[in-house]
């Protein structure tokens, strides 16, 4: 496993990668947008979230080399879902541990 840094600027350069190559403007913007607000070592403090990441971007890989769309579009959206889920409970207990309750909660 790569060191924090290294893993959290592949992260990046993937994310970014994929959205250029998409075509879509407004996706970078908002990727630019999202990683804005978020530290950027929060992911490698997330129980496994680099590992299921690293897995879920070779999925998604995997489905674009065979120009299978809807496949990579589902692993993509399965992708999103999974890591904003784990944000969440991270906020969530980061909150509590703080002694405040609901911080961060997603509504």
């Amino acid at each position: 496993m790569l060191p924090p840094r290294s893993t959290v600027d592949c992260n990046a350069r993937f994310h970014a990668a994929t959205c250029e190559a998409s075509g879509a403007r407004r996706l970078v913007r908002m990727l630019g947008t999202l990683w804005s607000g978020i530290p950027p070592l929060t992911l490698t403090t997330l129980s496994d979230r680099m590992r299921n990441s690293h897995r879920e971007h070779r999925a998604i890989v995997e489905r674009l080399l065979v120009r299978d769309a809807d496949g990579a579009a589902t692993t993509l959206e399965e992708h999103i879902r999974n890591a904003g889920e784990e944000l969440a409970r991270h906020d969530d207990e980061s909150g509590k541990q703080q002694g405040t309750p609901g911080h961060g909660s997603r509504t």
